[in-house]
């Protein structure tokens, strides 16, 4: 969707998108977790789900990769972390897992000081990244029965 100029950019489930300000990237969540970074004018976000991988750590180098190569100051950084909802009752302990293992990640690849805000969520979650703002923004909801 455009608004005034603004591309809003939905990154889809196992997906990766980049974007420049003043374009905003936004994930849907429930058990999936995001990563967003937000690194002068520029946004990454990555949405993939903690189930089911071999290597849940592999699935977050593409992110990580690229923090690494195009960030000079950390201080400029911001990381968002969200998703990770443990409704449905199946898969707990992979979830769980998941979560730690992003935050794991995040630690070994020297960008755990950039966290900004990790909120988990207990149903539903939107993570947009306000590019033009330098800000992220998790919101919670409720699936409707």
């Amino acid at each position: 969707m455009i608004k005034w100029n603004i591309m809003e950019i939905e990154v889809e489930t196992l997906g990766y998108e980049k974007a420049t300000a003043p374009d905003e990237l936004f994930a849907s969540l429930g058990p999936c977790i995001a990563i967003g970074a937000i690194y002068e004018d520029k946004g990454y976000l990555l949405h993939t789900q903690p189930v089911g991988w071999e290597n849940f750590a592999a699935v977050l180098n593409p992110i990580l990769f690229d923090l690494t190569n195009e960030v000079r100051d950390k201080a400029k950084l911001k990381l968002f972390i969200a998703g990770g909802s443990l409704i449905g009752g199946e898969y707990v302990n992979e979830k769980l897992a998941g979560r730690q293992v992003v935050l794991e990640a995040i630690k070994r690849s020297g960008f755990f000081e950039c966290i900004a805000e990790v909120r988990w969520a207990t149903s539903c979650q939107t993570l947009t990244l306000l590019l033009d703002q330098k800000q992220g923004l998790i919101e919670d909801w409720e699936l409707p029965d």
